[in-house]
C-alpha cells in the first residue's frame, strides 16, 4: 500500500552518505508496509522507543542495505495514490493527538497501531492489530464501556471513511467532546502530519500529475538515449524535452563550481555562495521552490528571466551522498510535476555518474526499475482475466433480461466500459522483456476443497465459452479431496488454463476440467487437477518453449503459461502437458497432498 512517491523517497533517504537516520525512522513510522516489514525483520513491538533502539544496533551499511531489500518487498504490494496514503497518516495522527489529550501513556505509539490496522496490515503474534481491523466500520453506539484506546481509534476510523464531519460525531458520542476542541486537536493532527512529511522530504499538499507507474516507464525508457551513446547534452535535451513543457537548464557542478550545459545564461556559481539559491541545493542536497522576488541573488533571477517564470523549481541531482549537478525547472500551470521532476533528476545522477567514470556503481534505482517492470507486466495480463469474465456475466444477464430494454440499455452500457477499460490497460503491453524472474509475495497455505475451486473457476468461464460456443464438462473425484495449498495462486492457474483452452476452440468443441485422487508422482502422493480440451492443439514449436514469455497468437500479452509455470513452483507442485492436432491438448497439475 506504499505510493511510488513514498518508496523513491525512502530510496533516497536510505542511499545517502551519511545515514539521516532521524528521516529514516520517521519514513519507516509513516508507512504501514515499511513498518511492518521492519518490525517482522527486528522481532520488535509496534513501539517508536523499541523500534529506534533495534535500528540504532545496526551499522549504516546494514541499515541501507535491509532498506533497499525491505523497498523491494514492499514494491510488490498494491499501489494507492498519495493522497489516501496522506489520509490514513492523518487518522492516525488524530489518534496520537486524541491519547495526549487523553494523557494516555505513549500515545506515538498508538499511532503506529492505528496505522498498521487502518491499512489492514497483519502482524503475525499481535492480536492488538487484528482487533482494531476487526472494529472497523463498528457503529459508535456499540462502542459504550469499550477500552478509551478503542474508542479513539473509532474516531480515526470515522475520519478515514466518513470525514471530518463523522469523526467529529464520533468524537461527541465517544469522548464527549466539544466540536469547537474536536476541531484544535485536528488542527494539531494537521500540524504534526505536515512535521512529519516536512521530515522526511514530502509536502502535504504534493500533486500526482500523473500515474507514477507509467512516469516511472517513460523516465527509464528515456534513459536508453544515453546507453546508445548520445553525448550528454543532446540526451539531456532529448529526454527533458519528451518530458516536460519546458527544458530544464542542466548546471553542472565542476571544481567547486556550477556551470550551465548548453545554452542559457552564463553561470559561473561558487558552491559556498551565500546568496545563491542554486548554490544552496548544492550543497544541502534538497529540493527547493524559489519565488521571484526583488532581495534575491542577481544570478537566481535570471532563471525567472529565462523561464520567464515567477517561480522556479530548482532539484540537486545527487549520487552517493554527493551533488553531481543541480535541474532548474521553470513553473507554471503546465509544468509543475514535482513527481516527474525528482524522478529525472535521480536518473540522472546515474547518467552524469556514468560519465565521470564510464560505468554505475549504484543499482538501487535500476532494481527498482526491473521489479517495476516485471509487476506492471504481470498486473496488464493478469487484470484482463477478472475483466474477462465481468464481461461474461454480463453477456449472461443480457440475455435473462433480454425482455426489458431499459436494463439491457444498461448493461450495453457497462459492457462498453469495461472493454474501454481493457484497451487502455493493453496499452501498457510494451513493457520490456526480464531476464529472470524476481520472488513473489509469500505463500498463504489452508486447507482448500479443490473440487470447489474448479467448480467456481468453470462457472465464472461460462459466459466465455457460450460466447465460442464451447461446452464446459466436469469430471471431479467423488471423495471431495482436501489440499493445502494457496487458494488465490490456485485459482489464478486455473484461471489461465481455462482461459487458454476456450480461446482457441471453435464452436462445438468441449472442454473437460477433472480432479483425480489416489495419484502417486514420483513417490509422492499428489491431486491431478486437469483442464482437457479437443481443441487444434499446440505446434511442435510452441510446445519447445511452451512456458517462455512469448508474443501470443490470440493477440494477448503472451504471458499467461509464463506467470502459470513460476505459481506451479512456488506451490511446489507439477504441470505437464500432452497435446496433438486431432486430440486437442490436456493440461495436468499435480497438487502435493499431506499425509
Amino acid at each position: 500500500m506504499t505510493p511510488e512517491l513514498v518508496i523513491h523517497r525512502y530510496l533516497h533517504i536510505a542511499g545517502q552518505h551519511p545515514l539521516d537516520r532521524a528521516a529514516l525512522l520517521c519514513l519507516v513510522t509513516t508507512d504501514a508496509d515499511l513498518l511492518a516489514g521492519w518490525l517482522i525483520l527486528l522481532g520488535c513491538e509496534p513501539r517508536v522507543a523499541a523500534l529506534q533502539q533495534a535500528l540504532e544496533r545496526l551499522s549504516d551499511s546494514q541499515l541501507q542495505h535491509l532498506a533497499l531489500a525491505q523497498a523491494s518487498k514492499t514494491e510488490r504490494s498494491a499501489r494507492i495514490s498519495f493522497p489516501r496514503w496522506r489520509d490514513t497518516l492523518m487518522a492516525a495522527a488524530l489518534v496520537e493527538q486524541l491519547a495526549v489529550e487523553s494523557a494516555l501513556a505513549h500515545p506515538e505509539d498508538l499511532r503506529l497501531l492505528t496505522l498498521l490496522a487502518l491499512s489492514g496490515t497483519v502482524l503475525p503474534g499481535l492480536p492488538a492489530v487484528q482487533n482494531l481491523i476487526d472494529l472497523r466500520g463498528t457503529r459508535a453506539d456499540l462502542y459504550e464501556d469499550a477500552q478509551l484506546s478503542y474508542r479513539l481509534f473509532a474516531v480515526a476510523d470515522a475520519l478515514e471513511q466518513q470525514g471530518e464531519e463523522g469523526a467529529r460525531r464520533h468524537a461527541a458520542v465517544l469522548l464527549a467532546m466539544e466540536t469547537d476542541r474536536f476541531a484544535d486537536i485536528l488542527g494539531d493532527a494537521q500540524s504534526q502530519v505536515r512535521g512529519l512529511l516536512s521530515q522526511i522530504g514530502l509536502r502535504e499538499d504534493i500533486v500526482e500529475t500523473g500515474s507514477p507507474i507509467w512516469i516511472h516507464q517513460q523516465v527509464s525508457a528515456l534513459g536508453r538515449l544515453f546507453e546508445q551513446g548520445e553525448q550528454l547534452l543532446d540526451a539531456h535535451l532529448l529526454a527533458s524535452a519528451s518530458l516536460f513543457d519546458r527544458t530544464p537548464l542542466l548546471l553542472v557542478l565542476k571544481d567547486r563550481h556550477l556551470t550551465l550545459l548548453g545554452e542559457g545564461p552564463a553561470f559561473a556559481i561558487s558552491i559556498d555562495s551565500q546568496a545563491s539559491a542554486l548554490a544552496r541545493v548544492a550543497r544541502r542536497g534538497v529540493p527547493e521552490a524559489v519565488q521571484k522576488t526583488a532581495d534575491q541573488a542577481v544570478v537566481d533571477r535570471q532563471l525567472h528571466q529565462w523561464f520567464a517564470s515567477d517561480q522556479v523549481a530548482l532539484y540537486p541531482v545527487m549520487f552517493d551522498g554527493h551533488a553531481l549537478a543541480v535541474l532548474a525547472f521553470g513553473v507554471d500551470e503546465e509544468n509543475d510535476d514535482e513527481y516527474a521532476m525528482g524522478l529525472y533528476a535521480l536518473e540522472l545522477a546515474s547518467w552524469l555518474k556514468r560519465e565521470e567514470d564510464g560505468h554505475l556503481t549504484d543499482n538501487r534505482l535500476e532494481d527498482f526499475r526491473t521489479l517495476e517492470r516485471k509487476r506492471l507486466r504481470e498486473i496488464v495480463h493478469e487484470a484482463n482475466n477478472p475483466l474477462s469474465i465481468v464481461q461474461n456475466y454480463l453477456h449472461i444477464l443480457e440475455l435473462r433480461l433480454q425482455h426489458e430494454p431499459s436494463a439491457t440499455q444498461q448493461i450495453d452500457l457497462i459492457s462498453n466500459e469495461i472493454a474501454r477499460t481493457a484497451d487502455i490497460i493493453a496499452k501498457a503491453r510494451d513493457v520490456p522483456e526480464l531476464a529472470a524472474d524476481e520472488p513473489d509475495d509469500e505463500l498463504l497455505m489452508s486447507a482448500i476443497a479443490v473440487n470447489d475451486v474448479v467448480r467456481n473457476v468453470v462457472t465464472l468461464h461460462t459466459g466465455m465459452a457460450d460466447n465460442k460456443v464451447v461446452e464446459l464438462k466436469l469430471d471431479l473425484t467423488g471423495d471431495e479431496p482436501i489440499v493445502q495449498t494457496d487458494e488465490q495462486r490456485l485459482k489464478q492457474v486455473l484461471t489461465n488454463l481455462l482461459k487458454n483452452a476456450i480461446e482457441p476452440c471453435a464452436p462445438g468443441d468441449q472442454i473437460v476440467a477433472s480432479t483425480t485422487s489416489g495419484v502417486v508422482r514420483q513417490g509422492r502422493r499428489v491431486l491431478e487437477v486437469s483442464i482437457r480440451d479437443n481443441g487444434p492443439g499446440l505446434r511442435d514449436e510452441v510446445m519447445a518453449n511452451l512456458f517462455d514469455p512469448k508474443e501470443s497468437s490470440t493477440g494477448g500479452s503472451g504471458l499467461g503459461l509464463h506467470i502459470v509455470y513460476r505459481l506451479v513452483v512456488e506451490l511446489q507442485a507439477e504441470i505437464d502437458v500432452r497435446s496433438h492436432p486431432s486430440h486437442g491438448t490436456t493440461f495436468s497439475l499435480f497438487l502435493p497432498v499431506s499425509p
